[in-house]
């Protein structure tokens, strides 16, 4: 913009101009991966809450929605091929149709705008449309009434080809390849219980996006609600009840923040939530009450991952270590138990020291006593412990690495010790390898509120 006498140009952002594009783009990609990973969760439970008989039904309905998917898609994929090949069409690398015409001799002619040059394209559209408009059509009243009767009866015999199709779905899933996990469907009430436990926190999450990140707090309100109704008397429920009186504090609605307070002070007087609310409402605090066990978790991860990146490897283990014997039922135990791993494999890379070296802190009664532990049996616990959790998986692929690296280093024994001078081991690098630990977010009581433009 220019102003003044002279027309300096001066930098002005307009009402509407876009600051944040990178944070709310992280939001909106937070907001959409576990918007997903809820919808999954409630589908399972969905399916896992069915009778035997109703639930081997929809296994087998969904076989056949896939199996209709693939079977459409490989016929598109056919059908293109063909006809590119019929009409001597090419695709470059990037999946440009050329118009290009090969003739009988190998070399290719341009076809012209709209192919008007490619002969084959010309005639097609030339019988088509001599067998629309062609003169021989009958020369008869409602002769088009008699086609859609003819169409009728195409369409009759369309639909008794698709019921034979349907009776041979099973046989044409398996030569698709299309199959069904079942494992990942909760059919007993144990693993029920644990996938609603792990839903109501995923949908604490969203409102805490919604809430923090998007500025949303009326939607994230909705959220909150939803975790109390299911499970009233979790710990999710508290830091739900917690973030309800955040956010009318922030909404500047005061009396019915301090109600909600007040209510989890009088239902959880022992609990940490209790003591942040009674910080708020400016009464004492209790010196006897049991802190939340995620908090503090949360805040021992990030002890250790702070000794991890100033290389203090020995340190960031031993705090690694603990968390899984201080706190074992939460979710940041096998984050925890990974780290440990990770923060070793670099060391013994940095250090040139063997990646099946015993650890130099041995770990408690969590995996077994009277046995030297390393980096190698931290991943298999893991795997056995973790399953299709996002560590195990991890693990699994770790522990392919290190396997392949002990079978390479096998045949390579006697020369290396010949040789006077060892080289160097590189960290295990797996296909998409798992990246380090990320630090937890700032539990929720711990963040900023977003502020409104008249604070």
């Amino acid at each position: 913009l220019r102003t003044g006498i002279m027309g300096n140009q001066v930098q002005r952002k307009t009402t509407y101009a876009i600051l944040d594009a990178s944070e709310k783009a992280t939001a909106f990609k937070n907001f959409a991966g576990t918007f997903k990973k809820i919808s999954e969760a409630d589908s399972l439970l969905s399916l896992g809450k069915l009778d035997e008989e109703a639930f081997q039904a929809a296994i087998q309905n969904i076989i056949a929605i896939k199996t209709k998917e693939a079977l459409a898609l490989k016929a598109k994929n056919e059908a293109l091929i063909s006809q590119n090949r019929f009409l001597g069409i090419e695709q470059d690398p990037n999946g440009v149709r050329n118009p290009q015409q090969i003739r009988p001799d190998g070399q290719q002619v341009e076809t012209g705008f709209l192919n008007h040059l490619n002969t084959t394209m010309v005639q097609e559209a030339l019988n088509n449309f001599k067998q629309r408009w062609d003169n021989n059509r009958p020369l008869a009243p409602n002769w088009r009434r008699m086609e859609a009767v003819k169409n009728i009866a195409s369409t009759a015999d369309t639909t008794i080809a698709r019921n034979n199709t349907a009776a041979n779905t099973s046989n044409q899933a398996n030569d698709l390849g299309v199959k069904v996990d079942e494992t990942r469907v909760p059919r007993t009430p144990q693993k029920q219980a644990k996938m609603q436990t792990e839903r109501n926190a995923l949908m604490y999450d969203l409102g805490n996006t919604m809430f923090l990140s998007m500025g949303m707090p009326d939607s994230a309100l909705v959220w909150y609600r939803k975790v109390i109704e299911d499970a009233p008397e979790s710990d999710v429920a508290r830091r739900a009840y917690f973030a309800l009186a955040e956010i009318q504090l922030a909404k500047k609605d005061t009396l019915a923040a301090q109600r909600i307070y007040r209510k989890i002070v009088d239902e959880s007087p022992n609990t940490d939530f209790a003591d942040r609310s009674r910080e708020r409402l400016g009464l004492e605090l209790d010196p006897n009450v049991v802190r939340d066990s995620t908090v503090m978790a949360q805040k021992a991860y990030q002890m250790g991952y702070d000794k991890w990146q100033s290389g203090d490897y020995e340190g960031a283990l031993s705090q690694f270590l603990a968390i899984p014997i201080q706190f074992p039922k939460t979710t940041i135990a096998h984050q925890a138990l990974f780290a440990a791993a990770e923060s070793q494999l670099e060391f013994f890379g940095k250090s040139e020291k063997d990646f099946f070296t015993p650890l130099s802190v041995q770990p408690d009664s969590l995996l077994s006593k009277g046995k030297e532990w390393t980096v190698e049996q931290i991943y298999e616990y893991l795997k056995a412990k973790d399953g299709q959790g996002a560590y195990g998986k991890a693990s699994a692929e770790r522990l392919t690495a290190l396997t392949a690296l002990k079978a390479a280093a096998q045949p390579a024994a006697a020369e290396e010790a010949i040789k006077p001078e060892t080289t160097p081991q590189e960290v295990p690098n797996p296909t998409q390898p798992p990246l380090p630990p990320p630090i937890p977010e700032v539990p929720f009581e711990e963040r900023e509120r977003p502020k409104k433009d008249d604070e």
